[in-house]
């Protein structure tokens, strides 16, 4: 018996129609016409009773012991833990301490307002949305006599916005072919665990990198196109939005050209201007 539940005591004596006496641990405690005492269970103790009357008394009846024992108390966690996002699975597990799975049904609130009667399973999953933002806890009921255990910590289920990163390039414009390329794929969480994905049209999978960067050292005709990215963490994984498009084009590297002036036979001592030409390209991109 847990401790503060209310308890029947009841005294059955055959053909007995007079006053019942109880006592605890050899202790008078109470004495009344109807054959049943009702208690608070407090502390363990041992219990027996009898009938008398006018100097007539029955026989003693066994003793009963009272085992009273805390009530457990159930513990509510939430997997995953840190930033939840919408449309992201979420699972609340209750768990009675001390006591096996088996034993308990299990009773489920969203701020304070009952949302599930008592299920088998110590587990509550669903698919978050923002709108089930709220403050959640538990409790647990034996099978075996109904005693239930004392409500659950609370926990907050707060469903942020699914995210969606931003892809930039390390490098404006059309890049040129040899060069390296750094794609950068941001999310704005401070949060750890994210893998990152990168796709263009003429993939049919994904690359997956662990950093939220795409290192291209020496680029070719084919790595031009338009490329997006996401990120996931989690099994099984939650992805965020897809990034917005980036195209990368890719031109050939333009040659360069040197010119001396004057162009003709250069006496010791006069000055000479040497000139490089990048060709198709401006004075003013190059250095």
């Amino acid at each position: 018996i847990f401790r503060g539940e209310t308890v029947t005591l009841t005294c059955r004596i055959s053909g007995w129609s007079g006053p019942h006496y109880w006592y605890k641990g050899g202790v008078y405690i109470h004495g009344s016409a109807e054959n049943y005492y009702t208690i608070k269970a407090d502390q363990s103790h041992r219990y027996r009773c009898y009938g008398s009357i006018d100097g007539r008394s029955t026989a003693w009846s066994d003793e009963v012991t009272l085992s009273v024992i805390e009530r457990p108390k159930a513990v509510l966690t939430l997997q995953p833990d840190g930033q939840i996002f919408s449309g992201q699975e979420v699972t609340f597990t209750c768990e009675i301490r001390g006591h096996a799975d088996t034993e308990w049904m299990y009773n489920w609130y969203k701020d304070g307002v009952q949302i599930s009667s008592y299920t088998e399973s110590r587990k509550y999953s669903f698919t978050a949305v923002e709108s089930l933002s709220a403050k959640y806890t538990c409790s647990g009921r034996r099978r075996s006599d109904s005693q239930t255990s004392e409500t659950s910590n609370t926990v907050t289920l707060t469903v942020s916005e699914k995210p969606k990163p931003e892809l930039t390039a390390s490098r404006e414009g059309a890049v040129l072919k040899g060069n390296s390329l750094t794609l950068s794929c941001t999310l704005k969480l401070q949060s750890a665990g994210w893998k990152f994905y990168w796709i263009k049209p003429t993939q049919s999978t994904e690359t997956e990198t662990e950093t939220d960067y795409y290192n291209i050292s020496s680029v070719r005709d084919s790595d031009g196109g338009q490329y997006r990215c996401r990120a996931g963490r989690g099994n099984p994984v939650y992805y965020t939005h897809y990034s917005d498009a980036l195209w990368v084009n890719v031109t050939e590297s333009p040659k360069a050209v040197v010119t001396i002036k004057p162009d003709k036979h250069v006496f010791r001592g006069e000055t000479v201007t040497l000139r490089c030409e990048i060709q198709g390209g401006g004075d003013t991109e190059w250095t």
